[in-house]
């Protein structure tokens, strides 16, 4: 016997906005996105998405790493 396919389901991107902005010296990113399912699997299943996030930017700390890595080779780091 084979078992029903079940649609998980599918979001199209339709609009996002979003703002990095500088409080207090410390930078936060604020950002507001609107999606649309174009295929449910069943009727109940939410049609729109709205969805939002605020996050505080910080340093890239593995970047620095490995530009250190890449410039010093194995140097111990100046100081």
């Amino acid at each position: 016997m084979r078992r029903p396919v079940r649609l998980l389901p599918v979001a199209c991107p339709d609009f996002t906005v979003g703002k990095t902005v500088t409080i207090t010296l410390r930078v936060w990113d604020f950002s507001v996105d609107l999606n649309h399912y174009v295929e449910r699997p069943d009727t109940i299943a939410p049609e729109w998405m709205v969805g939002s996030s605020i996050l505080p930017v910080v340093e890239n700390l593995s970047a620095k790493w490995l530009q250190w890595c890449r410039l010093g080779s194995i140097q111990a780091p100046a100081r």
